[in-house]
């Protein structure tokens, strides 16, 4: 149900907005900042059988940092 590469493709398109000189604005930083966390959280959204989890359920030790 998650689609891992439509997630990093978005993290990417945000970071290039962020990055723009017209849309370097602190709403396009806070923006991918929400998309890096939501993106860190992917490896633990999902159970053994791909049931998705809700954030209490997730194991913190499997998010990833960029």
């Amino acid at each position: 149900m998650i689609r891992a590469e439509l997630c990093h493709e978005a993290i990417r398109l945000t970071q290039l907005l962020a990055e723009h000189p017209v849309s370097n604005q602190p709403r396009a930083h806070a923006l991918l900042a929400l998309m890096l966390l939501n993106g860190a959280r992917l490896p633990a959204r999902v159970d053994a059988e791909g049931n998705i989890l809700r954030l209490e359920e997730q194991n913190r030790s499997q998010w990833i940092s960029r």
